[in-house]
């Protein structure tokens, strides 16, 4: 819609308030003038940052980059496969139901069937009908054609194949698509225990994928702050074992976000269902122990 407009108030000539509108609307932060009102100047201190394994040396020890450099049509962010190896190899070989969103090419669709296992369910979607050429039923590798952003094709998959262990978000990286994406998929289409991995945070910064009022960073840091949200109105002696209330008012999210966490470019979102906040001393913990003993 900001690219129709603009091309539009370009014909017409003209650089309206409309225009300036959109542009503010759609504003992108620059991370560094937000740091300078918190962190110091020691730590933004400029310095020469250059990357010293071009020949990929290092990565010769990754489980999913000697699978995947096997698969003609890749496109991989260096810093993924050591994220790979470490957030998902606790998976393999038992059995996921994996959903990859955008695959382009193929590669990475054939590459994770391989790194999860022959038991392991691999779904990829994508909005390009000639991805339908990667479909493989019989080696557990299922194709759909159809958009993330449309939460009733997303419904169809789970109800097709159930709930998915990990969501791997490399679509089309479009702002608004990520977060509606987001926000049906995780509550709906995620496992419990599951992962919801978003490549190509970086993309937040770029103007062309810039199409809401909010990036998916901002949807990431929101994230993080949920899992903080309960000590808004709770302080130490209103979760205390002594005086426990048992029942406290929060959102949904909050009691199944376990964990956020931010790479380069990238984002974990963890979902377990878990307790509240509950703190104890030492000497109450003992108390516990001797009554449950009794």
């Amino acid at each position: 819609m900001k690219s129709v407009v603009k091309y539009a108030l370009k014909l017409l000539g003209s650089k309206s308030n409309l225009e300036k509108a959109i542009q503010d609307q759609y504003r992108i932060v620059n991370p560094i003038k937000n740091a300078e009102k918190i962190l110091s100047p020691e730590l933004l201190q400029p310095v020469i940052w250059k990357h010293e394994d071009l020949t990929l040396t290092n990565l010769q020890n990754s489980r999913y980059y000697n699978i995947w450099k096997k698969f003609a049509g890749g496109h991989k962010k260096y810093s993924y496969f050591e994220l790979y190896d470490r957030l998902f190899t606790e998976f393999s070989g038992k059995q996921p139901k994996i959903l990859e969103i955008g695959f382009d090419k193929g590669a990475s669709i054939q590459a994770w069937k391989e790194f999860f296992g022959e038991e392991s369910t691999i779904v990829g979607i994508d909005i390009n009908p000639d991805c339908g050429q990667f479909d493989a039923i019989k080696q557990g590798i299922h194709v759909r054609i159809g958009s993330q952003s449309d939460t009733q094709f997303l419904r169809k998959l789970s109800d097709e194949f159930g709930l998915f262990d990990i969501i791997m978000d490399d679509g089309s990286h479009l702002t608004d698509h990520v977060i509606t994406t987001f926000n049906y998929a995780f509550l709906h289409c995620l496992a419990e225990g599951g992962i919801y991995f978003i490549e190509d945070l970086n993309t937040s910064y770029w103007e062309n994928y810039r199409t809401s009022n909010y990036s998916a960073m901002d949807m990431v840091l929101s994230l993080s702050e949920m899992t903080h949200q309960f000590y808004l109105e709770n302080h130490y002696q209103d979760y205390n074992i002594n005086n426990y209330k048992f029942n406290y008012n929060a959102p949904l999210v909050s009691t199944i976000l376990s964990e956020v966490r931010v790479f380069d470019s990238a984002a974990a979102i963890y979902k377990k269902s878990h307790y509240p906040p509950l703190v104890f001393t030492t000497e109450q913990m003992r108390l516990v122990n001797s009554h449950n003993a009794s």
